[in-house]
């Protein structure tokens, strides 16, 4: 999250019509090449995650999303594609150009194109495509967030067997898989893996309803969710009181209201970055093993605001009402120009958003600039979920 955008759905909703084509049931082929784990190092900017991929002959940034059902790149790439070869229900898709890791190639067939710029603009991150279940599905899939490592083979070691927590995941629509969860000790959910979500938890609207039943409405703070292109969507965010994964249980998560209706909800990437993730797609099964972040509490941002970086310049795109952001005076279009003493070119997105979720009551000033006027204000964080 960078400030309160949230990134979540960023391309699924392309998928629908898609899950069921034969062109993706395949995915990439296994082979030989893939006996052996290969590792990748994870760019990590808190909302999501990088893999380094080799195309065009140099080094490019994919956006691991088990959510997505196909992999994509970004529509700046449209032009070297080529011409398309085959429309799939009034979506078009090109040859896959040629993509690597390290020096093994992916086997992907099919790829389209899909505008990325809005998640650049939150993470202040290049992110070239997507990495999707087109080829994930096919692999054991390792994220180790502690040594910032992803590993991609064909077989889950036995001490990974023993240790962990083993728990069964549930195919739907040939591609997207679940696992079962108790929300609040009384509501039971099948929920997507998905890390391509910022949210740990994102409910549709009508598992918000069951899980948030009436009289029992916890307190919300607003939360822009991030689409295709530029596109922006108001939400809200609240608390669960408690997840249950088989014996395992997890209190105070945020949870996300998701605005599209046919959605499904889903588990996150901050709940599987508390872990050691193992994913072992051909056998639908998912291994936890708890990180050194298991039991720390989950913070949300406590300013109020929601910032972009674009050209360089870390810009205001809006502010909450009634937050303390709102209340010192920063306003949208407002340029921020050194928060805490630090200029904020010389800072990622991430830190300045570990600086805006950092302690209640811990004291922010930040220097901005609108039009001709320089101005510095101070306020107070507030935790407001």
């Amino acid at each position: 999250m960078c400030g309160t955008f949230v990134i979540t759905n960023l391309i699924r909703w392309l998928f629908v019509a898609l899950m069921l084509n034969p062109v993706f049931g395949k995915g990439a082929p296994v082979d030989d090449e893939w006996q052996r784990p290969l590792r990748l190092p994870i760019l990590d900017d808190d909302i999501s995650f990088r893999v380094p991929v080799k195309m065009f002959g140099s080094v490019h940034y994919f956006l691991v999303d088990t959510g997505a059902s196909a992999t994509a790149l970004d529509s700046r790439y449209r032009s070297r594609l080529g011409d398309p070869v085959e429309e799939i229900q009034a979506h078009t898709f090109y040859r896959c150009p040629e993509l690597f890791f390290d020096q093994t190639p992916a086997g992907l067939v099919k790829i389209f194109c899909a505008d990325l710029r809005m998640f650049e603009l939150i993470t202040g991150e290049q992110c070239d495509g997507v990495l999707g279940m087109d080829f994930l599905n096919n692999h054991v899939v390792e994220m180790d967030f502690e040594r910032q490592l992803f590993s991609v083979g064909k077989e889950v070691s036995q001490d990974i067997k023993e240790t962990a927590w083993g728990i069964p995941l549930t195919l739907t629509n040939k591609r997207h898989f679940t696992a079962s969860a108790l929300l609040n000790s009384r509501v039971r959910l099948q929920l997507m893996i998905d890390s391509g979500d910022s949210a740990a938890i994102s409910l549709n609207n009508a598992d918000w309803d069951r899980v948030f039943a009436p009289g029992n409405k916890p307190p919300t703070q607003k939360s822009l969710i991030a689409g295709l292109g530029t596109n922006v969507t108001d939400s809200q965010v609240a608390r669960i009181q408690s997840l249950e994964i088989q014996s395992n249980k997890y209190l105070n998560l945020v949870c996300l209201l998701s605005p599209r209706t046919n959605s499904p909800s889903s588990l996150g990437l901050p709940f599987l970055k508390r872990h050691l993730v193992t994913f072992d797609f051909p056998n639908q099964m998912l291994y936890l093993r708890p990180g050194k972040d298991f039991r720390i509490e989950e913070e949300y941002d406590m300013s109020g605001l929601h910032l972009l970086r674009q050209n360089g310049n870390t810009m205001v795109h809006s502010v909450d009402e009634g937050s303390p952001a709102a209340l010192a005076g920063i306003q949208a279009g407002d340029l921020i120009t050194f928060i805490n003493g630090k200029e904020p070119a010389c800072m990622k997105m991430k830190d300045l958003r570990s600086i805006l979720k950092a302690k209640a009551g811990e004291k922010v000033c930040i220097k901005i600039k609108r039009g001709h006027k320089a101005l510095k204000v101070e306020f107070v964080l507030r935790r407001m979920v």
